[in-house]
């Protein structure tokens, strides 16, 4: 009996010195006999070289390639062009941790992975997810389909037809970094070789049933105002914002912003400089013009007999439409708002045919006003502002500024019923546009002729 005791106590002593001692002692500072790295034997390594031969194997890693198939379209990558990189430290790490684990029974299943030689590790990649993402987008672009909102089209006829919608397409390409990091990336058996990108179908915001279903049949409303080609700027000002107003959908019972729709005016977004009012004064600004989109669709809204929520008259009078008609916007500080108060959506749509600016405002049947704007207009004379100009001579008058009239302008809108008798009329706005003083400058240098000369006695005695 105690033979088998001491037998058993020199088997343990004997599994305590080969666990604790031999490998501490022995290979201190090397790596295993038999350990290899993605098939390359790196056994009995200098911890010093294991870099180096780390590396080597990481740059053959660096090249392995992986085939990506989107719909019948192949493509091979390398590790290195997908953003798979080699993490050389962590390797190192696990290189040398080999047979060194924390409990005895892991590194005895590594000692018996070492005489049966079937260790081999793997080199430990680490994934750039912006790189992949790049990568597979240069490669999706020339087969992404853009989904394409249904719209509606007009005619000469100002008759709307709906174009149909197209759902998009394109790859999902977050699931082909999931696939990659689950069988490459923390594969611990053989790595994928191939990885198929699914597709995604893209729904358009507006189906062709959705534009159907606004019952949407009827022009409300129309403006058109007009402007100087030749000032290519402001042209081209007017075209930019008018084409953001294009196809704008209304719901029922919401506020359009003219700002929001049409957006911030920046050289980003195309506008170039031309005059604008500031501080009742012409200057170049970025943008100029966009007021008289404001102003054509401020006139097309009342006509399509539409609450106004917020409008600003400019601080002076412009030509484009008459005094009281104007709307002007900055963006984030002067805004053009009106409400669509009907039981249906309505649309605006606008075009720039040579000088001419189009705006016209479409909903359903039932909605069309019969609309009459009424403008009343007082003009303010000028005051005249004299100042005293010691280099001219006394009395007389130059002109400076000749000054301009100004004006009070009310606005009322009229709502007739089929047979033009009154139902409503409705107080718009009342605006004062005030005068330009006119400056004459008069003389108050006295000549030496007019003078009065005293009279002096001459005593000849």
């Amino acid at each position: 009996m105690k033979r088998w005791i001491l037998a058993i106590l020199m088997f343990l002593g004997t599994l305590i010195l080969v666990n604790l001692f031999i490998p501490k002692i022995i290979y201190k500072n090397y790596t295993y006999p038999g350990l290899r790295l993605e098939g390359y034997n790196i056994g009995k390594k200098p911890s010093a070289q294991l870099n180096e031969e780390i590396e080597k194997i990481a740059k053959q890693i660096s090249q392995y390639k992986v085939e990506v198939k989107y719909k019948n379209y192949l493509k091979k990558f390398s590790y290195t062009e997908l953003g798979i990189n080699p993490d050389i430290e962590e390797t190192r790490k696990r290189v040398m941790n080999y047979g060194r684990e924390k409990y005895f029974w892991q590194r005895w299943a590594s000692y018996y992975k070492l005489f049966s030689k079937s260790s081999d590790l793997k080199i430990v990649l680490k994934l750039d997810k912006n790189k992949v993402n790049s990568s597979l987008n240069n490669f999706l672009t020339p087969f992404i389909v853009k989904p394409i909102d249904a719209q509606f089209v007009l005619n000469d006829k100002d008759q709307l037809t709906i174009q149909s919608a197209i759902w998009g397409d394109e790859g999902n390409i977050n699931a082909v970094i999931k696939n990659i990091e689950q069988t490459i990336v923390y594969s611990q058996g053989q790595r994928n070789t191939s990885l198929i990108i699914p597709e995604i179908k893209k729904r358009p915001k507006l189906l062709t049933e959705d534009l159907a279903n606004m019952h949407i049949d009827m022009k409300l409303s129309e403006t058109i105002t007009y402007f100087d080609p030749q000032k290519k700027e402001r042209a081209n000002n007017i075209k930019v914002a008018a084409g953001k107003l294009d196809n704008v959908l209304i719901p029922s019972g919401k506020y359009f912003s003219f700002n929001e729709s049409v957006g911030p005016r920046t050289k980003e977004a195309g506008y170039q400089e031309a005059l604008v009012i500031v501080e009742n004064e012409f200057e170049n600004g970025l943008g100029g013009g966009v007021c008289q989109v404001s102003s054509t669709l401020y006139n097309a809204v009342l006509r399509a007999n539409f609450p106004i929520i917020e409008r600003r008259r400019h601080s002076l009078p412009i030509k484009y439409v008459s005094l009281g008609l104007d709307a002007t916007v900055n963006y984030g500080t002067i805004d053009f708002k009106f409400l669509n108060n009907t039981a249906n959506y309505i649309l605006i749509k606008t075009k720039v045919v040579e000088n001419a600016l189009v705006v016209k405002i479409f909903g359903h049947v039932t909605n069309k006003p019969n609309v009459q704007i009424v403008r009343s207009e007082k003009i303010i004379s000028p005051s005249i502002q004299t100042i005293k100009d010691p280099n001219l001579p006394l009395g007389k008058a130059v002109l400076v500024e000749s000054g301009k009239d100004g004006y009070i302008v009310e606005v009322y809108r009229i709502i007739k019923d089929d047979m033009k008798n009154i139902i409503t009329k409705e107080f718009i706005s009342k605006d004062i546009y005030q005068p330009k003083n006119r400056i004459v400058r008069i003389g108050s240098k006295v000549s030496t002729s007019m003078m009065v000369k005293p009279n002096v006695r001459i005593n000849t005695r």
